[in-house]
């Protein structure tokens, strides 16, 4: 959302997990925001997320599912396609392979959950 195609969830997400629960201080985002808000002075500090990879990887989406997970569960999913005859076990097994931190129960049962909020959309 906001220019940055980001879901409404992603970003709700984001406020009420991460910057709510920080405190506001002074510092350098805060001198940068001033600064842009009044249009004078110099940005204090750069280096800030510039790309979707990095912007939000770390937001817990769902039950511990992190962005960078889905979508290391999505390339798996395309690595390891569904074939007629195949085993499906070996081919969780190796879709878990690809994603950090999650066995194949859990990739099998977030792929159900996106499939219903794909769903509903």
């Amino acid at each position: 959302m906001l220019g940055t195609g980001r879901s409404a969830a992603e970003v709700a997400t984001f406020v009420k997990e991460k910057l709510a629960a920080a405190p506001m201080k002074e510092g350098d985002d805060f001198q940068n925001f001033l600064a842009a808000r009044k249009g004078t002075g110099e940005v204090v500090a750069e280096g800030g997320a510039s790309t979707r990879e990095t912007a939000f990887s770390d937001v817990v989406l769902a039950e511990g599912w992190t962005e960078a997970q889905d979508l290391a569960l999505l390339g798996a999913m395309k690595a390891n396609p569904k074939s007629a005859g195949g085993d499906e076990k070996a081919r969780w097994l190796a879709i878990a392979a690809a994603v950090p931190g999650k066995a194949a129960a859990a990739c099998v049962k977030r792929v159900a959950q996106l499939k219903e909020l794909r769903s509903k959309s």
